[in-house]
């Protein structure tokens, strides 16, 4: 057997067993999943070829242990039409009991939308910014669930609003 098919086999094996642990130990269900919310957006870059236009994020934490955040995968809209698509590492952790903000950079082409940065406060564009945020439960046992790709829980979340000011919240929360 070669050393490839070895490692393949260990790791069905020690799924198995994972399952099997999980199913009679009652699993790793006991944390909350965090709450997310769109709590900014603002240009912070531009050139010739476009702009970038970064939303704050904010995750709160209900546990009493802290959650550490893996991944982001997100879209940006700008008046209905995709400009963005992204994957980030989250780099964060959010605190027990806490609350902690995150940077979701989108880098938009004059390509893909035309308009120039001051204009989407002055003609109030909508946009929408959305995704998926994949985070670890505190344990031995739920770090390895996730290290070997049997459990990743992950928490959605979509806020819709208009650009009002550079620096401004969003104007409509949908948060989730």
């Amino acid at each position: 057997m070669s050393s490839g098919s070895e490692l393949q086999l260990q790791r069905a094996l020690t799924g198995i067993f994972l399952l099997c642990v999980v199913g009679l130990g009652g699993g790793c269900s006991k944390w909350a999943a965090p709450t997310l919310r769109v709590t900014g957006a603002s240009v912070t870059d531009e050139s010739d070829e476009g702009f970038v236009i970064s939303f704050t994020l904010e995750g709160e934490n209900s546990n009493d242990e802290p959650l550490p955040l893996h991944a982001v995968q997100y879209r940006v809209l700008l008046d209905g039409k995709t400009v963005f698509n992204g994957v980030r590492s989250a780099e964060v952790t959010l605190p027990r009991y806490g609350t902690q903000t995150l940077q979701l950079p989108a880098s938009i082409s004059h390509e893909d939308y035309a308009g120039s940065p001051d204009e989407l406060v002055q003609s109030g564009v909508r946009f929408q910014v959305s995704g998926v945020l994949v985070y670890i439960t505190p344990g031995n046992l739920s770090d390895l669930l996730f290290d070997v790709g049997i459990r990743r829980p992950k928490v959605a979340f979509v806020e819709r609003g208009t650009f009002r000011d550079a620096n401004a919240p969003p104007s409509e929360g949908a948060g989730g």
